[in-house]
């Protein structure tokens, strides 16, 4: 075989890994999405419920967020204090998926040297892991959030009214 299809041959090596690895690039991303519904309920029901700003129902609610930032979700309901409250997200266990496919040896068969699989290994960790992030992929909120209401203090005075005063004799 020639200097040149020995090069050529190397080169579509190297574009084949490349596609396969940027293909598995994202696992969570692709298993799971970058959304995710939500069921928002309250104590008592029917709360309005924002998230971001805008008005999405009253509980109980379904909404659709994306993963990619946490969600401020306000809900408010007549006689009760408003609440306010960023949803927390937690990493996807399709990360785990992630990590696996990066650091798999075989992803690295055909470079020339073994030396070259630590830095090659890292590059496809970064590349997996980072399109998660990117996208949102890497993160899950909870399935249900469940939102206690809290009765305004009563504005209704208990004091009795003034007795009028006596007159003197």
């Amino acid at each position: 075989m020639s200097q040149r299809a020995r090069r050529l041959e190397r080169i579509g090596l190297a574009a084949v890994v490349f596609a396969v690895a940027v293909s598995c690039g994202g696992c969570a991303t692709l298993a799971h999405g970058t959304h995710q519904t939500v069921l928002i309920q309250s104590e008592p029901t029917g709360a309005a419920v924002s998230v971001n700003g805008h008005p999405v129902g009253d509980t109980p609610a379904t909404v659709r967020l994306s993963r990619r930032h946490r969600p401020h979700l306000t809900l408010t309901k007549d006689g009760y204090e408003r609440i306010e409250l960023r949803l927390d997200r937690h990493a996807s266990r399709w990360m785990i998926a992630d990590v696996a496919i990066a650091m798999n040896p075989l992803q690295v068969q055909g470079w020339d040297s073994v030396h070259d699989w630590p830095q090659h290994i890292a590059a496809s960790v970064a590349t997996t892991v980072g399109v998660d992030l990117l996208t949102g992929g890497a993160y899950a909120f909870p399935a249900v959030v469940r939102v206690p209401l809290t009765p305004l203090p009563s504005t209704t005075s208990s004091a009795t009214a003034p007795t009028p005063a006596q007159p003197h004799h």
